[in-house]
Parts: structure tokens; C-alpha cells; sequence
């Protein structure tokens, strides 16, 4: 009897044993492997890029004219016109004059921080901010399966990253940006999540703000000379600040419009500004 309550326990061991290996398999099973790598920055992600999309029903090709008076005996005509998409123009707009650019390097020591929302908007997890280096690794992560959404938020080497509460629904999350230099870069992307399988995310971070750039060329140093100085050249608007909603990266101006300094430099004919960053109407074309 005593031996047959032996082999009886034993059995049972062995029987709760395998049971508790099927069920880890199991739980194993429903879940899928996340590779994040952060792939660099561009003007130009058209499928997610928050203003242009917002633009996309607006007439973005019509070009804009405006005569602006210097005396009784001379003006300048300054054009915008929207570039296609091989240009190698130098105007990048986010409000939706934007043209195509390879994408490049995050650039070591740059912030980023990475956030995960399921499929109803619901918060998952973080990175919390990290510091980017081109000798870093990915961010590896473990799901159920399912649909996701990944979004990052990125600043340079030297700027602030911005305070954000990813600890909460999507929906509901906004934050603030102080000034057009923090160039805040942005990116939403689905995921779907497959059981027992590994999936690897290269994320394009867009910019948010808009960078313009003007050229200034006389037509003929016959009638009107070559170009000798450039002198209390400004940009406008550009808004002192912007509120910034992670789910889309659509953004509301705020403060005054202060105009946005910019300097020239060339020779003969044509001169050309430096690269500046300003803070637009963001919900408007312009």
C-alpha cells in the first residue's frame, strides 16, 4: 500500500510538472520580439509627416508672389514656389512645401525617448529619454501579439528634450517646446506584433518646425548692379512657442510672433541666408 502511495505521488509530480512546462510554452507563444532602431531624421516622410499631411488637400501649387518695395525707382519680387520632389532647393517647409532629402544620422549625443500604445491608445512602456550614439544598440522588447503604436520624440546634441507624461492614453498627451532651435523631431509608427517572431523597426524621425532658407538674385548687373550687401534681414512669423500633440505631431502656435534674424552671403548676383528654423501657424498653410 505505502509503495502504491509512492508511485501514485510521483505520477502526480511528474503530471503537475508537465503541465506547468505546456503552460509556460504557451505563454511564450503569444508573444512577439520588437527590434527598434533608430534610422535617422528627414524632411521629407510624406506618409506621416503631420503638416504636410494636414496640407494635402490645400493648392500647394500655386505659386505665391509678392512685390516688395525698396524705393520710388526699384522693387524685389520674391516667389515661393513649391519644389518638386528631386529638387535640391533649399527651402524645407513643414507647412507643407517640403521636398525630398535622404535621410541622415540622429548625430551622437542627441535625446530620444521611445513610447508604446495598444491598439485602443492605451499606454504599454518606454525608454525613458535616452542619448543616442552610433554605436549603440536597439531597443529590444517583448509583446503580446498584436497592433501598436510606436512613437519617438527626439531632440539634438545641446537642446532640451521636452517634458512629456507618456504615462497615460495617447489621445490625451501634449507637450510644450520652447523656441524654433529645439527643432523637435517626430515620429508615429504601426506595428503588429506576430507570436514567435521577430520584428525589425527602423524609425525616420521628421521635423516638425519649419527651416527656410532665401536666395536673393538681382536679374541684371547691366540695370540694376550686382548685389554689394545685405543688411537687418528677417523672417516672419515666427512664433515664440508651440503645443505640441503626440499622437498626430500637429502643433499650435503660442506667445507673439517675433521676426526670426537671418543673414546673407555671396557675391555678384547672388546671395544666399543661412538656414533658419521658426515656429509657423501650425494648423494653417502659408
Amino acid at each position: 500500500m505505502k509503495n502504491q502511495f509512492i508511485q501514485l505521488l510521483i505520477l502526480l509530480i511528474i503530471f503537475s510538472t508537465s503541465c506547468s512546462k505546456n503552460e509556460s510554452n504557451t505563454a511564450v507563444e503569444t508573444e512577439g520580439n520588437v527590434s527598434v532602431k533608430m534610422s535617422g531624421t528627414s524632411f521629407a516622410d510624406e506618409d506621416t509627416e503631420p503638416q504636410l499631411k494636414l496640407s494635402n488637400n490645400k493648392s500647394l501649387n500655386n505659386t505665391q508672389e509678392v512685390i516688395v518695395p525698396l524705393n520710388s525707382e526699384l522693387s524685389v519680387l520674391a516667389t515661393l514656389t513649391p519644389e518638386p520632389a528631386t529638387s535640391s532647393n533649399v527651402l524645407r517647409a513643414s507647412t507643407g512645401l517640403k521636398m525630398a532629402t535622404a535621410p541622415v544620422s540622429l548625430g551622437s549625443g542627441a535625446k530620444y525617448a521611445i513610447a508604446v500604445y495598444n491598439a485602443t491608445g492605451n499606454y504599454v512602456k518606454d525608454t525613458g529619454v535616452l542619448t543616442y550614439s552610433t554605436s549603440g544598440t536597439n531597443w529590444n522588447l517583448s509583446l503580446p501579439a498584436g497592433s501598436y503604436t510606436f512613437v519617438a520624440i527626439a531632440v539634438a546634441n545641446g537642446q532640451t528634450f521636452p517634458s512629456i507624461n507618456f504615462n497615460q492614453a495617447l489621445a490625451n498627451i501634449t507637450f510644450n517646446v520652447t523656441g524654433a532651435d529645439t527643432d523637435i523631431l517626430w515620429k508615429k509608427l504601426p506595428v503588429t506584433v506576430i507570436a514567435n517572431q521577430t520584428l525589425a523597426v527602423d524609425l525616420i524621425l521628421s521635423h516638425l518646425f519649419t527651416q527656410v532658407q532665401a536666395t536673393l538674385e538681382s536679374t541684371s548687373a547691366n540695370v540694376v548692379g550686382n548685389i554689394t550687401a545685405m543688411t537687418s534681414s528677417t523672417i516672419s512669423p515666427n512664433y515664440g512657442t508651440a503645443s505640441v500633440k503626440l499622437a498626430d505631431g500637429l502643433f499650435t502656435q503660442g506667445g507673439s510672433s517675433t521676426a526670426r534674424n537671418v543673414t546673407f552671403s555671396g557675391t555678384g548676383l547672388a546671395w544666399t541666408s543661412n538656414a533658419a528654423l521658426i515656429i509657423t501657424e501650425g494648423t494653417t498653410v502659408g
